[in-house]
């Protein structure tokens, strides 16, 4: 076993030094002269008799004296533990600034044996190489050089004053000492893509998991991690998805209040800011969620989120005050029908409300004793009627008509009027002496008071 592994090296090591002698400028190696890297500025080398050019790295950049060089080829050689991942899916886009594979092609396009020098001092398409890179484009930080092995810049990076710590950020660099967890001797970094509870999602080169000088990107646990450095993290703006409130309807009396309160998602959006308004302040004002009642009608309260625009409304039915002995009478309109119906049961205004019906709010207050008003309805001309008259609910009740019972009581000195449409067939309810006087130059006819309320 010994004598093949002696066997095996030996034969790597020839297939090395027979592929690095086909370069034109190449780093030395552990023969040469010197161990230091230098910069490379044109190699070929033969793949399947196909013989390929690496172009210079950057144009612009001339090769950095040995010395800058801060990755020993001991990271590239060293054998890597299995990376391990948490065996989840990558995160979505909505949470994470994953930017991908975008590393410089050129030093892409070179062989990841050749150990290139890259423009900011490390070799090329090492996981330090990459971090740099990325640190440099996506987080605007220029203070890449000089951070030595991966299992180094935990110690010199605080050694320049930035924060080391285990909380992971957005473009933090996640830095794993010697030997921890699944790096080697020399360490590891990634770049914090997207963070998810436990589990932070990296991006890096040379992994386990990648490959050799590739690209990867998966999630890892935070407590394999030495630990999250700080250069320069990335603030990303999550946008609010919807807004929602903690009741979709709220029945109010003159002058009461409560609060409406609106929860924005997603619970980590950037700005999760909102403001209020009424369809109609006249029935209903609110502040900062707070709704109180001033007159007796409907209206929508309305939250907005100030970013992204998302809405959500509760319906604010508000009554006027009632005493032990009264009650209150809302109307309703269908326009498919042309009718108008009356009722004390809030519960079936609001059913009536989603077939069809239009509900116009509270329309006068009655007593709980008094003479009697009774309901009437007719399915074939599909209208209801209300009268104080017993004779007239009697007789009505033997030609078509069901008698629905007593509707409520008149009392009081508020007049109600019943005017008739012979063009319609319909009857109309109204406490407004204005309404009454209006309607009759419309074609309808006054039947006179018809009950009396309270208001």
């Amino acid at each position: 076993m010994i004598n093949f592994r002696k066997s095996l090296c030996s034969a790597l090591l020839l297939a090395l030094l027979l592929e690095t002698s086909a370069s034109t400028q190449v780093l030395a190696t552990t023969e040469s002269t010197t161990s230091e890297p230098v910069l490379v500025t044109e190699a070929t080398t033969t793949v399947s008799e196909t013989t390929t050019t690496a172009e210079t790295i950057l144009p612009s950049t001339e090769a950095l004296p040995s010395s800058e060089a801060t990755t020993t080829r001991e990271e590239i050689t060293e054998t890597r533990k299995p990376m391990e991942d948490s065996g989840l899916p990558i995160l979505e886009s909505s949470i994470s600034i994953a930017r991908g594979d975008d590393y410089p092609v050129e030093l892409k396009k070179i062989p990841y044996t050749h150990y290139t020098v890259d423009p900011w001092s490390y070799f090329h398409r090492q996981c330090t190489s990459f971090v740099a890179f990325r640190l440099m484009h996506a987080n605007g930080f220029k203070d890449v050089r000089g951070y030595g092995n991966a299992h180094e810049w935990g110690s010199r990076a605080r050694a320049r004053g930035y924060t080391v710590n285990k909380t992971p950020a957005l473009g933090s660099v996640a830095w794993w000492d010697s030997n921890v967890a699944d790096a080697s001797s020399s360490g590891h970094v990634a770049w914090v893509s997207g963070i998810s509870g436990d589990y932070v999602e990296i991006e890096d080169y040379n992994s386990w998991r990648g490959g050799p000088g590739l690209y990867n990107r998966r999630l890892v646990h935070v407590s394999r991690v030495s630990g999250f450095i700080h250069f320069k993290d990335i603030q990303k703006t999550i946008s609010s998805q919807s807004v929602s409130l903690n009741k979709t309807a709220h029945t109010l009396t003159v002058g009461d209040s409560f609060a409406l309160h609106a929860t924005v998602l997603p619970s980590n959006a950037s700005n999760k800011s909102v403001k209020w308004h009424s369809t109609n302040p006249k029935v209903a004002t609110v502040s900062n969620g707070k709704v109180t009642a001033l007159a007796a009608g409907q209206t929508d309260i309305v939250v907005t989120t100030l970013a992204g625009g998302k809405t959500a409304s509760a319906r604010i039915t508000v009554k006027n005050k009632q005493t032990a002995s009264s009650t209150a009478v809302y109307r309703l309109y269908n326009p498919s029908i042309k009718r108008h119906l009356y009722t004390k049961n809030l519960n079936e205004a609001n059913v009536l409300k989603t077939r069809g019906w239009n509900f116009e709010g509270q329309t006068f207050v009655t007593a709980t004793t008094g003479t009697p008003v009774y309901r009437l309805y007719s399915p074939i001309l599909k209208e209801h009627l209300y009268t104080t008259n017993k004779k007239e609910n009697d007789i009505l009740a033997t030609r078509g008509w069901h008698a629905e019972g007593i509707a409520w009581y008149s009392s009081g000195k508020k007049s109600v009027y019943r005017l008739y449409h012979p063009g319609l067939n319909v009857h109309l309810y109204s406490p407004d002496k204005y309404e009454m006087i209006v309607l009759v130059t419309r074609g309808w006819v006054n039947e006179n008071v018809s009950f009396y309320t309270n208001q």
